[in-house]
């Protein structure tokens, strides 16, 4: 009831030592273990975010919850990737992003978010290899546009050019290419 009542005032604080004295008492409790997270997630604390979304792994779920949790937790990494992004911590964002692609070869935007982090470090070379391999992988057609404007960029239209007419030739059908 007190967590409720801080939540509702946005009191995160009072709030997170209310569910921690909670937690205390019963470790594994996965309902608060949820709360805690949720307010983390609110807050953008996605460092604190992904201890307790593996702790809530950890909880006894059932197979379809564990999957849900285990897409979740993917995704609050891919959060703190983009988070490292924005503060200027390219390397633990590389390091985070390439985990998540890892874990899911068809997470369109973590190859995005990855190739910008290289992007900002001005590694225009590694940039378009993740684009190129993220393309190559899910054939999606937002990493294919990505590719065409690096390349432009680099002032090279011969190159996606070349992409382009061997994407046509792998998937003759597909009009959009």
């Amino acid at each position: 009831l007190l967590e409720r009542i801080a939540e509702t005032q946005n009191k995160w604080p009072a709030a997170i030592e209310y569910l921690d004295a909670i937690l205390d008492i019963d470790s594994d409790n996965v309902m608060v273990l949820c709360k805690k997270r949720d307010i983390y997630e609110r807050n953008r604390e996605w460092e604190d975010l992904l201890d307790i979304q593996q702790k809530i792994l950890k909880g006894k779920l059932t197979p379809g919850k564990e999957k849900e949790e285990s897409r979740k937790l993917l995704g609050f990494k891919y959060e703190l990737g983009r988070y490292y992004i924005e503060s200027g911590s390219t390397d633990k964002a590389v390091k985070i992003l390439k985990s998540v692609i890892k874990s899911d070869t068809n997470f369109i935007a973590a190859y995005i978010a990855l190739a910008d982090a290289y992007l900002k470090d001005g590694d225009s070379k590694e940039a378009q290899d993740v684009l190129m391999e993220g393309y190559e992988e899910t054939s999606s057609l937002v990493l294919l546009v990505r590719l065409e404007d690096h390349f432009i960029d680099e002032v090279e239209p011969v190159t996606i050019i070349d992409i382009y007419q061997k994407a046509i030739h792998k998937d003759q059908k597909d009009l959009r290419l």
